[in-house]
């Protein structure tokens, strides 16, 4: 799977109009009451253009995975601060529903955590909320020591280590 992260997506490009109208789908329609629907409540109102802008002001960004050319997934985050130190609060995670099945969650996620290394995070927190796919995509990424990190499970945290 290719993935990349939207704010290195070259402004104009085909790859990025192709990432804003998939995120802008995501973005207008979020899960009822969840975190990012709360915070962003009043986002919404403004042009695509200007909701992405707002959003990436404030930290938010998405690691995007394509197949054969087609976005079939994402992780968003937004960059925060947690335990004095920089942190990627994950607030959603997506697969198409004909891709699901195919670990790519676990995929996105491993991928996530090597953009956060190179980029000198160490820390990721994986949603607040009483989520399932959350709690399955750290057990799954514990088990099969998918990346080199410390888990805390009970405050959703995986703290990377040095590959």
């Amino acid at each position: 799977m290719e993935t990349k992260l939207f704010s290195e997506l070259e402004r104009g490009s085909q790859e990025y109009e192709h990432a804003i109208n998939y995120l802008i789908r995501h973005i207008r329609n979020p899960s009822p009451q969840s975190q990012f629907e709360v915070r962003t409540r009043g986002l919404r109102e403004p042009s695509d253009e200007q909701l992405v802008e707002a959003l990436k002001s404030q930290g938010y960004d998405a690691l995007i995975g394509k197949l054969e050319g087609e976005i079939v997934g994402h992780i968003a985050y937004q960059e925060g601060g947690s335990e004095g130190e920089v942190c990627w609060n994950v607030f959603s995670t997506f697969v198409e529903p004909e891709y699901r099945g195919r670990c790519l969650s676990v995929q996105l996620a491993k991928r996530l955590a090597e953009y956060a290394r190179k980029r000198g995070v160490n820390l990721i927190k994986v949603g607040d909320g009483d989520n399932l796919v959350r709690e399955r995509l750290l057990k799954k990424l514990l088990e099969n020591g998918k990346i080199n990190a410390e888990f805390d499970l009970e405050n959703h945290l995986v703290r990377l280590l040095p590959s």
